[in-house]
């Protein structure tokens, strides 16, 4: 079975999105596998280099968010594309753009999987006390992990996982653009990038 993380772009011919102010201690969302209750739509603005419009950009199906550990947004086409595909899996949350009528929404990925990350073989950062701190290389212990599925593992919550070719098949079908793969292996992480759209 192949196993895949799936981040959005990182071209700088794309554009993203940052939030349009610093978050209070009221609307700090933790994106940690499990739903968000009393969700507060957030407020982000296009991130644009100096002398750059909006114009001069790119903008995907899946958008790249700058902050608080959320990493993608996307459009409400794409969102019910994945939801009639993966209900239970995924969680769209939605955002407001200054200035934009356009509707999208972040991804929280509510399908955690304890135990697909092979701890004894994972590699893990060492803090100064000596704990273990974040993750360094990841191994994964298929047997742990349904096929043709989205997940996140608890060590990264926020990551966007898939085992399978059900998500990339899903993608390439309806040309959705601005999401790449990664190939995971169990027992290493390869570099192999594969993009899709």
């Amino acid at each position: 079975m192949a196993l895949y993380i799936a981040s959005p772009s990182t071209s700088e011919k794309n554009l993203s999105l940052v939030f349009s102010k610093e978050l209070t201690n009221d609307e700090n969302y933790a994106f940690n596998g499990k739903p968000i209750i009393d969700w507060n739509p957030i407020k982000f603005k296009w991130y644009l280099k100096e002398g750059m419009s909006k114009d001069d950009l790119i903008l995907n199906d899946f958008v790249l968010v700058f902050g608080a550990g959320m990493n993608a947004a996307v459009n409400k086409k794409t969102k019910l594309i994945i939801e009639n595909e993966f209900p239970e899996k995924v969680e769209f949350l939605p955002i407001q753009i200054l200035q934009e009528s356009i509707e999208f929404y972040l991804i929280n990925v509510i399908n955690l999987i304890d135990g697909a990350l092979n701890q004894k073989e994972s590699e893990f950062k060492t803090r100064s006390n000596g704990g273990r701190g974040r993750l360094e290389k990841a191994i994964f212990a298929e047997e742990n992990i349904p096929s043709n599925t989205i997940f996140s593992f608890p060590e990264s919550p926020r990551s966007i996982m898939c085992s399978g070719e059900k998500l990339r098949d899903l993608i390439a079908a309806h040309n959705l653009t601005g999401l790449e793969f990664k190939v995971c292996s169990v027992g290493n992480v390869n570099e192999v990038e594969s993009k899709v759209g």
